[in-house]
C-alpha cells in the first residue's frame, strides 16, 4: 500500500522518532524519492532528513550507508523503517552544483576522503547491487538514438570497440560497493568546503567508476590535467594499458551527452567540445602506439 510523506510525518510524529514538536520542509533534488527536512524553532539549521522511496532503494541506500559509516562525507542514518518505506539520516548544511569550487580539488577531497574508503562487494550481499550500465552495448544503442545527429555512426561504433576493450580488460578484476550517482548534483559544498555527498543509486565496479562519473558531471574543465591527479591518489587503480583513464572518460562522457540533452540542453556544447578533445588524445595515444 502507498503511503504519503504526510502519513509518514505522522507516524514519525506519534511514535516520537525524533524528537518532537518540528518542522518540516519538502527538499527539491530526488528523481525518484521524497524528501524532507526536520528543524526545530530554536535551530536556524535543519537537523534530520526524512527520506521516501521504493523499499527496495532504501534498503539498498541502507545497506550503502551501514557499509560507510564510518566516511565523515555520508549522511548518519538515524532511523529506518522496517518496512523500507522511508529512513530517516542526518541533514548535511550545503548547497548542490557549486561550480566555483575547482573541480580538480572537490575530486582529490573525493578520492581521499571517499573513494579510497571503499570495500569490495561482500559475496552474497542483500541487496545485490547493480553492475554499472557503461559496458552495456544495448544501452550504448539508447544512448545512440539520443544524442541523434550530434555524434555520429562512427562515433559509435568507437564506444562499442571501447566498450568491448573495458570488459575483456575487467574480467576477473575487483568491484567496489560504489555511490552510483558521483555526480556534483550530489555533492553539498558550504562556503567553498566539500560537506557532504548525498543520495547513491548503489551500483557495483571498479573505484575509477564513481571518479569518472564525478568528472563528467559538469561540463566545465573536463581535460586531461584536472582528472589526472585524482587518478593517480586513487588505490588499486592499476589500468592494463596506458589508455585505460581515457578510455573510461570516453565511455561514461558518451552516456553524459545523452544525459545532458535530457535534462541540460544548455550544457550540450560544452560537451561536445569534450567529446572531441578526448578523441583527439585518444587518436595521439593509437598513434604513440603504433609506432
Amino acid at each position: 500500500m502507498d503511503i504519503t510523506i504526510k502519513e509518514v510525518l505522522a507516524e514519525i510524529r506519534s511514535r516520537e522518532l525524533v524528537p518532537v514538536p518540528f518542522e518540516y520542509r519538502p527538499l527539491t533534488g530526488g528523481t525518484v524519492s521524497t524528501l524532507v527536512s526536520v528543524r526545530y524553532a530554536d535551530s536556524k539549521l535543519p537537523h534530520f532528513v526524512v527520506k521516501m522511496n521504493k523499499p527496495e532503494n532504501i534498503q539498498a541506500e541502507v545497506a550503502f550507508l551501514k557499509t560507510y559509516e564510518t566516511v565523515a562525507l555520508f549522511p548518519t542514518l538515524h532511523y529506518v523503517d522496517r518496512s523500507n518505506r522511508f529512513m530517516i539520516y542526518s541533514y548535511i548544511p550545503g548547497v548542490t552544483d557549486d561550480r566555483q569550487v575547482k573541480k580538480k580539488d572537490w575530486m582529490c577531497t573525493l578520492v581521499e576522503n571517499v573513494l579510497n574508503h571503499y570495500v569490495q562487494v561482500p559475496e552474497g550481499s542483500a541487496p545485490e547491487p547493480s553492475a554499472r550500465l557503461s559496458c552495456s552495448i544495448s544501452d550504448f544503442e539508447w544512448v545512440r538514438d539520443v544524442i541523434g545527429k550530434h555524434l555520429g555512426e562512427e562515433d559509435f561504433q568507437f564506444v562499442v570497440e571501447l566498450s568491448r576493450q573495458a570488459v575483456e580488460i575487467k574480467n576477473g578484476r575487483t568491484s567496489y560497493l560504489l555511490h552510483g550517482d558521483f555526480g556534483l548534483h550530489n555533492f553539498l559544498f558550504d562556503e567553498g568546503r566539500l560537506t557532504g555527498v548525498i543520495d547513491p543509486t548503489v551500483a557495483k565496479d571498479e573505484l575509477i567508476y564513481d571518479l569518472v562519473y564525478a568528472f563528467c558531471s559538469t561540463p566545465d574543465d573536463l581535460d586531461l590535467d584536472t582528472i589526472q591527479p585524482a587518478a593517480a591518489m586513487l588505490k588499486d587503480w592499476h589500468p592494463a594499458d596506458t589508455a585505460g583513464l581515457h578510455r573510461e572518460v570516453l565511455l561514461v562522457l558518451y552516456r553524459r551527452i545523452a544525459c545532458c540533452i535530457y535534462y541540460h540542453p544548455h550544457d550540450l556544447e560544452g560537451y561536445l567540445q569534450a567529446w572531441a578533445y578526448w578523441r583527439g588524445l585518444w587518436a595521439t595515444l593509437e598513434k604513440t602506439v603504433d609506432r
